[in-house]
């Protein structure tokens, strides 16, 4: 299904300055931006709504019905909010209040348009009525600030005034509620008096608030009959909902107002909330008043012109809503606890954010509960926040509600923590002589030409010689980590140690294995599962490296600590924080850099750029002065101008096009796909026009390649051969076999691509490619859009180029861009640890329970004691269990299918197949002719003939027989011989398996015992927590489960109807 290009993700809010007052006196107040009297239908019984008074604050200053324009003034005046009655000045501030607008989806506003304004506006009022109601109450809450510290203190609620407007600038249906809200509040304490409001705690709750208004609109969509389906959204991230039937062509149609800020944004390149809000306002009509006519006729005009009609749209709905169930308003306790697993899986958005409070799980759990009544939306937030793996934080710095985090996070983070501090006390890790650790260095700057760096000498000298168990490198980018981790490769190799790689990415791990020339080098992901199925083990003489450590995420680092602690083998972990972070639950690497600083080495000196200039300008960037590096950029014109995004990305590729004519070795980033996308496109004509492209071209989709083509590869392929974001250049393309051949820039193989390895989920043109795949990257020059990203991207960005980087930004002037980048560069997306933001509250239970009270909460132990699990686990080689009877099973089955092939036998396993049916009239004929003639040897003479005749007939059939047999049995034949070596190697691999775990297990008899104790142990914390999560859900309690057999414990296995935790 097709989805919309551009919804709003949340409702629109912004805050009106001094100087708007005039504004929105005449777009919200006189309906300036509607259509007076042009859509009047659409209105239905209740006519034009004029702005009128709302929430509990305006009940205490009087306000009620119709917004005067003394009363607007009074409240929406410069220099802040006045008595409406008495004229006396309540606050001073310069920001009069918030604009608000809350927008139906586009499917709610088409039902007006077909004739049932009066639904739409039913469901528009169920929404905008939530939506304020949640900000009315958390206002109420703690919507004051009282004293220097700014405490939260509660009041009585918002003063707004609202009103409905039914179009769009551009004339479409667009019904959507400003809703202008007042900017004081009257204290709720025993001080009392009016004050300004906290309108950060607007913005902070402005999603939450936009969830409880969908579900409340979704629920009255459900009561008049509607179906419902999902709209996630181009970006999957949406969350939003919309009548089912309601055609996406027709919604297109009329979006004339959405594609204008869309193509505004599209022309400035800006893709976030506020880049969209400044996009809405300079594409305003400022002939908003001109005539267009009555406007519903044009509207089904519309509709009629994309070949639908409103009779069939309505039918359409109709059967939609005849075919589909409509939810009930409740949720059964199981639908329940299934939403609150999602919201707090492992790797779920909650996990995600690390701290989350009760406005993020409104916003994770919403999209579950369309349909159903609002209140069960309250319901399983606290549902939610009341599970064991949501554990409450106690001293979270500024936050305004409680915090929590899952207890598969705070785990982690403590094993992680744990292991390191073991590794760290170790003082028998691998190590070699100070005089080794010399030699090594001087080789190293024999082969460099120049002496390492201090930094690279002193990290060096310690990871070589300390001993400890695990080392941490912080390296700022350009400061030669691979550089000092190769003499630390030469030195441990020369000692007699085994030294293996791993990165999260493919294309960091090869670039690891290339220059620091460490032959075992994989993603941390396959690493991680080779030392599980027993492909790797760890001893205590290996050193394991991980580069880009910062990168990894959570569950991923801890398995990886663990395998190595267990094994005895060093971990020397390489990163840098302030460069991008893991896509997943992440940020181990800094918070291990803060805990352990005896074991943190730092590579400071930046020796990639040429220009000390701009290593200064690329280290203030990292450290957070902003402000320093964008004025250096400018200064000396590595800022590029440009007035709109095509603008912008034409002179991306102009000055790439003339470093490569230049024959330097320059690369293109941008952040947003699209970007990358349109690069590539306009990147690959500029090639062209170069002559660079020569010889046939193989079409794939919408993608062509030729000999001279740059390529990236998004996906791992070739049998490993091929790793993620790998560039290359096409030397070769065969269009008989629909294949190209592509030498690729790291290694320089010849590199074959065919089949679905050309497809473009697996292989597209790299003449640019996104900030996040050139990590790792080095180069001579670099061009990168500038297009979002926050301060890590833009660091990671602009450190690529040893000679020459240039930022391309839409801005008027060089002026503006620097005041631009400012903003943008100085957001920080790095996400720090749930244990460093607050200490896990104790876990707290009624008197009543049957469980009892103890200070560390339950989920917390069950998490526990599965990390626990896994890390013995992991060490026991795996036993391969009925895999190893199956592989058994199966090199029986295929010899005994060829032996019966070679000896033409047709009832045995070929019975009833058409190879066997065609043996069996084969076997039948050479018997038929055995025994005619064994017969006829003892027969009368008369019959004696007969027979030999019959004899002569059944020999004369095998041959052609035979053949026909041969003819069907010949490519089974070829197809066993070539499975079966194939099985006989898995067979043989799960052999070695097999006697691996039977001599483990005869040696550590205590591991299996300890596995099973482990097994009870969770098996019972598990009925612990299920006793919680049953009371909460009104279930009354199962038996206790039976602890699993002792003969489960090979499996590693545990049933565990608790919420997954996925360490």
């Amino acid at each position: 299904m097709r989805l919309l290009r551009r919804l709003p993700a949340v409702a629109w809010m912004r805050m009106m300055g001094a100087d708007s007052v005039a504004y929105h006196r005449a777009t919200v107040l006189t309906r300036g931006d509607d259509h007076p009297g042009q859509a009047l239908a659409y209105y239905a019984s209740r006519g034009e709504t004029p702005l009128v008074w709302g929430g509990r604050g305006a009940d205490a200053l009087g306000l009620q019905g119709a917004v005067s324009e003394n009363q607007y003034e009074a409240l929406f005046g410069p220099g802040g909010a006045c008595d409406p009655t008495t004229g006396n000045r309540l606050v001073r501030t310069t920001r009069p209040g918030m604009e608000l607008v809350i927008s139906a989806h586009k499917s709610v506003a088409e039902l007006g348009v077909i004739g049932r304004a009066e639904d739409m506006h039913a469901i528009m009022d169920a929404e905008r009525d939530a939506t304020l109601a949640y900000l009315d109450d958390v206002t109420c809450r703690m919507g004051g600030r009282r004293g220097r510290a700014a405490v939260r203190t509660p009041t009585e609620g918002l003063t707004y005034a609202t009103t409905r407007h039914a179009t769009s600038r551009a004339g479409d249906p667009c019904p959507h509620d400003h809703v202008l809200v007042a900017n004081l509040v009257r204290m709720d304490d025993a001080r009392g008096g009016w004050k300004a409001a906290d309108t950060a705690l607007w913005r902070e709750h402005l999603h939450a608030s936009t969830m409880v208004g969908r579900v409340a609109g979704a629920r009255r969509a459900v009561e008049l009959g509607y179906a419902l389906r999902p709209d996630p959204g181009p970006s999957g991230r949406l969350g939003h909902w919309a009548i089912a039937g309601v055609p996406d062509v027709v919604m297109e149609a009329h979006s004339k107002r959405a594609a204008e800020i869309q193509a505004e944004v599209d022309r400035t390149g800006h893709e976030s909330y506020r880049a969209r809000s400044v996009a809405a306002r300079t594409t305003r009509d400022p002939k908003r008043h001109t005539v267009v006519g009555e406007l519903l006729p044009r509207w089904r005009a519309d509709i009629e012109a994309t070949g639908w009609s409103v009779e069939r749209i309505a039918a359409e709905i109709d059967l939609q809503g005849a075919a589909h169930p409509l939810p009930a308003p409740t949720l059964n306790a199981a639908e329940v606890r299934a939403v609150v697993e999602e919201a707090l899986a492992s790797e779920g958005h909650l996990a995600t954010r690390k701290v989350f409070s009760r406005r993020d799980v409104i916003v994770a759990v919403a999209p579950s509960l369309y349909g159903a009544d609002l209140s069960e939306l309250s319901r399983v937030v606290e549902r939610t926040l009341g599970d064991p793996e949501a554990v409450p934080l106690i001293g979270v710095a500024g936050a305004s509600e409680r915090a929590h985090a899952t207890a598969t996070t705070i785990v982690r983070e403590q094993a992680i923590a744990a292991s390191v501090e073991a590794q760290a006390a170790r003082h028998n890790a691998p190590a070699v002589s100070p005089d080794a650790a010399e030699v090594a260095m001087a080789a190293a700057e024999g082969r460099l030409g120049h002496p390492l760096t201090e930094g690279q000498r002193r990290a060096v000298q310690t990871i070589l010689t300390s001993r400890r168990g695990v080392e941490l490198v912080v390296g700022v980018a350009g400061s030669g980590k691979t550089t000092a981790l190769a003499a630390a490769r030469d030195a441990f190799e020369a000692a007699g140690y085994e030294v293996v790689g791993t990165s999260s990415s493919g294309q960091a791990a090869r670039t690891l294995g290339r220059e620091a020339g460490i032959t075992e080098v994989r993603t941390l992901a396959s690493l991680n599962w080779r030392i599980r199925h027993n492909a790797l083990r760890l001893t205590d003489r290996h050193v394991a490296v991980l580069d880009e450590a910062a990168m990894a995420d959570d569950a991923s680092l801890v398995a990886f600590l663990e395998a190595a602690r267990e094994a005895g083998a060093k971990v020397v972990a390489v990163g840098d924080p302030r460069q991008l972070g893991a896509v997943g639950p992440g940020g181990g690497f800094e918070a291990l850099m803060s805990r352990f600083s005896d074991a943190v080495h730092v590579l400071e000196e930046n020796v990639r750029q040429h220009d000390p200039a701009e290593r200064v300008a690329l280290n203030a960037l990292r450290s957070g002065d902003v402000e320093a590096a964008v004025s250096w950029y400018a200064d000396t014109g590595r800022i590029s101008v440009s007035p709109d995004r095509d603008a912008a990305l034409d002179a991306v590729v102009a000055g790439w096009v003339t470093d490569v004519s230049n024959e330097f070795e320059a690369s293109m980033y941008a952040w947003r796909r699209a970007n990358v996308t349109e690069l590539n496109r306009r990147g690959r004509e500029a090639w062209e026009a170069l002559g660079k492209l020569l010889g046939p071209e193989l079409v794939v989709g919408d993608t062509s390649y030729q000999a001279g083509d740059r390529v990236v590869a998004l996906t791992p392929g070739a049998s490993g051969e091929v790793v993620t974001s790998e560039c290359g250049t096409v030397v070769e393309v065969d269009l008989q076999r629909q294949e190209l051949v592509a030498t690729m820039d790291d290694d320089g193989r010849c590199q074959r691509f065919g089949g679905e390895e050309l497809g473009a989920a697996h292989l597209a043109h790299g003449y640019a490619v996104t900030v996040h795949r050139s990590q790792g990257a080095t180069v001579e020059r670099t061009h990168a859009l500038e297009d979002g990203g926050g301060r890590e991207l833009a660091y990671v960005k602009m450190s690529r180029a040893k000679e020459r980087s240039v930022v391309y930004a839409v801005a008027d002037s060089v002026e503006q861009a620097v005041e631009d980048l400012g903003w943008r560069w100085a957001q920080s997306r790095r996400i720090g640890w749930a244990i460093d933001s607050g200490t896990p509250a104790p876990e707290a239970r009624p008197d009543s329970s049957p469980v009892p009270q103890v200070n560390v909460p339950g989920a917390l132990r069950h998490a526990r004691l599965v990390a626990e699990r896994a890390t013995v686990a992991a060490v026991v080689p795996t036993d391969p269990g009925l895999a190893y009877n199956d592989a058994q099973r199966r090199v029986r089955d295929l010899q005994g299918q060829l032996d019966h092939l070679d000896q033409g036998e047709g009832w045995g396993v070929w019975r009833g197949t058409p190879v066997g049916d065609a043996a069996i009239a084969w076997k039948q004929a050479v018997t038929e002719q055995r025994s005619c003639l064994a017969r006829a040897a003892h027969a009368r003479l008369w019959e004696r003939s007969q027979l030999r005749q019959q004899a002569r007939r059944a020999a004369e059939r095998q041959g052609p027989l035979r053949e026909a047999f041969e003819c069907l049995a010949a490519p089974e034949r070829f197809r066993i011989r070539a499975e079966l070596p194939k099985a006989e190697r898995a067979l043989a691999d799960l052999d070695d398996q097999y006697y691996a775990h039977l001599h483990f297990t005869l040696a550590h008899p205590e591991a299996l015992h300890r596995l099973e104790r482990l097994d009870h142990q969770i098996a019972t914390a598990a009925y612990d927590l299920d006793l919680h999560r049953e009371g909460l859900d009104g279930i009354a309690p199962e038996p206790p489960p039976l602890a699993p057999h002792p003969g489960l414990a090979r499996d590693f296995g545990v049933p565990d109807r608790s919420i997954g935790l996925g360490l």
